[in-house]
């Protein structure tokens, strides 16, 4: 692969990249992990506020009409 570098100057950070990530799997597996649980958590305290914003509507709406 070091000789295909010098013809594809602008694929050799993607290469490198590869290369580094493929050595260092278990580095790469956890980095993924983190990812993945943080857009996890992004998204239930999203859900969770627009699931308790519609349950305070629906109580609004119960105490208007009791």
């Amino acid at each position: 692969p070091l000789a295909m570098w010098g013809r594809l100057p602008l694929l050799t950070p993607l290469l490198l990249a590869v290369r580094n990530m493929s050595a260092r799997w278990m580095r790469t597996l956890l980095t993924c992990l983190g990812i993945v649980l943080g857009v996890a958590v992004i998204l239930a305290i999203a859900v969770s506020v627009i699931a308790i914003e519609e349950v305070r509507k629906l109580f609004s709406r119960a105490m208007a009409s009791a």
